[in-house]
């Protein structure tokens, strides 16, 4: 089962549940607090970093047309 990010339209609890695809999908996930079934999708930002290979991997990408070079091929 995965875990949702999930905020509460009712008392505004944002949370972390753990659920079913159908249990989310059909709107038979509680929240926590309040016990409310009005729960919306809690879209958080990634985090933005980028990751290389050492050395001058990036170069030796052959396909740096498509990732600009910051892969880690």
């Amino acid at each position: 089962m995965p875990f949702y990010d999930l905020i509460c339209k009712t008392c505004g609890q944002e949370a972390s549940i753990r659920a079913t695809v159908a249990d989310k999908t059909e709107g038979r996930v509680p929240c926590p607090s309040c016990g409310s079934f009005d729960l919306a999708s809690a879209f958080k930002r990634a985090p933005s970093s980028v990751v290389k290979a050492p050395g001058n991997a990036a170069a030796e990408c052959p396909r740096r047309h498509v990732c600009g070079g910051s892969c880690p091929h």
